[in-house]
């Protein structure tokens, strides 16, 4: 049965999901229409390319859908992985496993390829489009192979990494953050590594050379630069793509081996009969020791409780080790030395830890309704007076908590920048208070992602997956207006991009209640992103603070009334009619 009963059961069922399609050919759809946009902005549409335009086009193009696939990939791998066992602990169906027949190696191994099972169809799927480019001139078939087995080695890199963690830890959140924390630490150590030792050799190549056999993002630089013409010691794509299944297969190898040491974890034990009587004597006693709840029962089940699995430390330790490295990077390097502004240099660290900050504190707002549905402990509502602001004021409070590692890491970045001369105090300001916007509608978004959906895994890829379309196809598009260096070059493939961000947004947000703010929200959100980004890099303060507070405030507003009003409703207090 291939990799198992648990891999059959995904192979034969998923192909029956009218969605497996749809999400292929969509997948594969989205690069054509890059293609198109990159046209627009590389050659445009009035005239015939020549030779030259046409393989600068292909280069340009490949070099784009090789990063933006790498993203994909990677974030989707570690997502599906780590949810693919994670999501049967929070249902506390992952023991059921564990008392049937199946072997360890049966159940890791049977997740560990349903997982690569999703995420590999996709990658598939766009296959075909790398080699038409290769047709076109620019790109040869070498360096296509070369990019594709170093995006599918991350991707078996980032399955095995989140199965591990799924395993290790017991909570969904846990997995998610810590597989996602790992991977960008793997990133990091390598940048570090290159930065100290990179231009020293061995064994006749550079050590950077070395290094971007275990870089994904160096790797498919390499494959850029290669020419098949002349003779390379080492070829990092195929090496990469070796030593990423040698190390998922490390992974994979420690989770079989501590299936049964950490499995089951935290499950309750009743007490035999002949043992009631005197346990009932000793909860008599300890009953006055009892800790009092709070007026807010939610907010002090957040805080008071470990809701979320022991140790969450680990992801905090992480995290403040990624924000360390971003640190001692950003103040070890001297902006004149490589002819760069201190605020660009400044941005190279900020981005990647407000990203990692609202993705984290996405997936931790996310957690505290999932969690609770999982456990059908959201039921017990129906029975308790617990009103709807305490419910969604405690659950916000609780994220913030929480979270307050991630909220607090990127103003710490901007106030020793501030302190450093490098950014003004009003542009200071102004960033704290955008970043804090953001934050609070990650975590709005969390909450209502975690609502609306009624399975753990659909209200996972809709919540995470709007906040990596917000950054990740916004920046796609501010990439290929700099590459044109007119907006007027690309004014139609901009449209196109936002309609289908709007388009793809509103899907996410609206779920099974669609309303006109949330339709406005999906209209402006990606708008009000690019401009602010825009704005940032040709020096505008005020715009962005006040574009991104006003349009990020509304789409607050837009989801946390519904959730408010119609909070009585999903928890079957009154009904639809209000009675």
């Amino acid at each position: 049965m291939l990799a198992g009963p648990l891999f059959t059961r995904d192979a034969l069922t998923s192909p029956r999901r009218p969605r497996f399609f749809v999400l292929r050919a969509g997948y594969a759809a989205s690069f054509f229409v890059l293609l198109w946009t990159t046209w627009q902005a590389v050659i445009g549409f009035d005239r015939d390319p020549t030779l030259g335009e046409t393989a600068r086009l292909n280069r340009i193009a490949f070099e784009l859908f090789s990063y933006t696939q790498l993203a994909v990939v990677l974030f989707g791998g570690a997502l599906i992985g780590a949810s693919s066992i994670a999501i049967e602990k929070d249902r506390r169906t992952f023991i059921l496993l564990l008392v049937t027949r199946l072997s360890d190696a049966e159940i890791v191994l049977g997740k560990f390829a349903s997982a690569l099972l999703q995420i590999g169809s996709v990658f598939l799927a766009s296959v075909p489009v790398y080699f038409l480019l290769s047709l076109f001139g620019g790109v040869s078939y070498s360096q296509v192979g070369q990019v594709l087995v170093t995006i599918a080695g991350a991707g078996v890199v980032s399955v095995g990494l989140g199965c591990l963690m799924a395993v290790w830890r017991d909570k969904t959140f846990q997995a998610v953050a810590l597989t996602i924390l790992g991977i960008t630490l793997s990133l990091l150590a390598v940048e570090v590594l290159v930065t100290l030792f990179g231009a020293k050799t061995w064994r006749g190549e550079s050590v950077e050379s070395w290094l971007a056999a275990v870089s994904p993002i160096r790797s498919i630089a390499a494959a850029m630069l290669y020419d098949p013409s002349q003779i390379h010691a080492i070829v990092p794509g195929p090496l990469y793509a070796v030593l990423g299944i040698v190390t998922a297969m490390i992974y994979l190898a420690m989770a079989i081996v501590g299936l049964r040491v950490w499995n089951p974890r935290g499950e309750t034990i009743e007490p035999r009969e002949s043992e009631a009587s005197s346990t009932g004597a000793s909860l008599a006693r300890t009953r006055t020791a009892t800790r009092a709840v709070w007026s807010n029962p939610v907010l002090w089940r957040e805080i008071q409780t470990r809701a979320y699995g022991a140790r969450p430390v680990l992801i905090k330790l992480a995290y403040l080790v990624i924000v360390g490295i971003l640190l001692a990077r950003l103040f070890s390097i001297d902006p004149a030395a490589r002819n760069q502004s201190p605020l660009f240099m400044l941005a190279q660290s900020m981005v990647p830890v407000m990203v990692i900050s609202l993705i984290l504190i996405n997936a931790q707002a996310l957690a505290s309704v999932t969690s609770e549905r999982d456990l059908k402990s959201i039921d017990l509502l129906l029975v308790t007076d617990v009103t709807a602001v305490e419910f969604i004021v405690g659950k916000l409070m609780g994220v913030a908590y929480n979270a307050k590692e991630m909220f607090a890491g990127p103003i710490v970045m901007l106030v020793l920048s501030m302190i450093m001369g490098w950014s003004p105090l009003p542009q200071t300001v102004f960033t704290v208070i955008v970043f804090l916007v953001l934050a609070v509608f990650v975590s709005v978004l969390g909450l209502h992602s975690g609502l609306r959906h009624e399975t753990s895994r659909a209200g996972i890829v809709h919540s995470l997956g709007t906040v990596f379309l917000l950054f990740v196809g916004i920046f796609v598009c501010l990439y290929l207006i700099v590459i044109s260096g007119r907006f007027e070059a690309q004014w139609a493939s901009f449209v196109l991009f936002i309609i289908l961000g709007s388009m793809g947004l509103w899907i996410s947000l609206s779920a099974n209640a669609p309303s006109s703010a949330i339709t406005l929200t999906a209209s402006l959100a990606p708008v009000a992103t690019f401009y602010c980004i825009l704005a940032i890099v040709v020096g505008d303060r005020f715009a962005p603070f006040a574009v991104a507070t006003s349009v990020y405030s509304f789409a607050i507003a837009s989801l946390l009334v519904p959730m408010l009003a119609e909070f009585d409703v999903a928890t079957g207090r009154t009904n639809a009619e209000g009675d």
